[in-house]
């Protein structure tokens, strides 16, 4: 395709807290380039964010060859509550483009998608959890989405928190018995502080109070360090225990995997959907067979018309979707299998 300024190409972007993808597409679904950058999730001072977004544009518009001015529409599935903000930057980058900046709560990149991917569901659990959901009469709703604060029970980070309190449970109380403490101790956040304490293997009930109380201060002297990203980035190492048949990391996963069944039956009704097709999105699912199995198999015990499997759509390809809408193209099967290649 020859790149004039008549030519449409669309911007997609995903940006959370952590990290920002960008996509550059032509009309047909073509990517034809793509750069990563810092997150602009939750941050309100506009010459900030241009100063995360600017290079991340300027980087894919250089490799696939375009300027600025050639971009039709640019649109933002967003992991934060700076959309408003966010918006005016990306004006300012783009003026020549339509802008729309959608919450990722908000379910758009989920419900455009839907129909293509030919899931009604889309259970999302990574850091946090949310289930939005379509029925074939367009009808849409959400569960959960609460945030840590109020109910954000099967993600990540719930999960760590949990696990961080068995520990402070087993300290204290001599129980329960479990793997975690060992394997925590090798992780970053911990590591350090604990590099003293050479009694790990040990049984805890075996442990002396000087040395649970050894365990306490340095388990308390990394928690500046634990923010709700790191805490969520625990997960794996509950998994990994669960492998190992850790009885304690086993009943987490448990307790994880039925609050997201719980999610889903919720959103099903709501949906008036007697046999949903939900798609697995998200670092939960993603994190190894063991959360996996535990979830498909409560799922199969208390919902056995759904259908429950993982996906190969993400943000970025909802984004992509709603760019090129945005652009007027109208979308075919074609573009549509262009994009979930990717």
């Amino acid at each position: 395709m020859t790149k004039t300024a008549h030519t449409p190409f669309v911007c997609a972007l995903d940006s959370g807290g952590s990290k920002t993808l960008c996509w550059i597409l032509d009309a047909k679904g073509e990517l034809l380039a793509w750069q990563n950058g810092l997150g602009a999730a939750n941050i309100h001072d506009e010459q900030i964010l241009q100063g995360i977004i600017a290079p991340i544009l300027q980087a894919a518009l250089q490799n696939a060859g375009l300027q600025a001015e050639q971009i039709t529409a640019v649109n933002v599935s967003l992991g934060g509550l700076n959309e408003l903000e966010l918006a005016r930057t990306l004006t300012n980058l783009l003026p020549a483009s339509k802008v729309q900046v959608f919450r990722e709560s908000s379910g758009e990149a989920v419900f455009v998608a839907a129909p293509h991917w030919g899931f009604d569901i889309a259970l999302m659990a990574g850091t946090g959890v949310v289930a939005l959901g379509i029925n074939p009469a367009g009808l849409r709703r959400s569960c959960g989405g609460w945030g840590a604060l109020m109910h954000d029970l099967g993600g990540g980070h719930s999960v760590g928190q949990a696990a961080l309190r068995g520990l402070a449970e087993a300290v204290d109380f001599r129980h329960p018995e479990t793997m975690l403490l060992p394997a925590l101790a090798a992780e970053p956040p911990f590591k350090r502080h604990l590099q003293d304490c050479h009694f790990l293997q040990k049984p805890i009930k075996q442990m002396s109070y000087e040395e649970r109380l050894c365990l306490k201060n340095a388990f308390k002297a990394a928690l500046p360090q634990l923010d709700r990203r790191a805490v969520a980035g625990l997960f794996p190492v509950v998994c990994a225990c669960a492998e190992k048949k850790d009885p304690f990391s086993r009943q987490l996963l448990e307790q994880a995997a039925h609050s997201l069944v719980k999610i889903c039956i919720a959103l099903a009704s709501d949906l008036h959907l007697s046999a949903p097709r939900i798609a697995l999105l998200g670092g939960v699912f993603k994190a190894g067979e063991t959360m996996l199995g535990v979830f498909q198999r409560l799922m199969q015990n208390d919902f056995p018309a759904a259908q429950a499997q993982l996906t190969d759509f993400s943000q970025i390809k909802g984004s992509a979707l709603l760019a090129l809408q945005l652009a007027g193209i109208k979308m075919d099967a074609a573009i549509v299998a262009k994009i979930r290649r990717r």
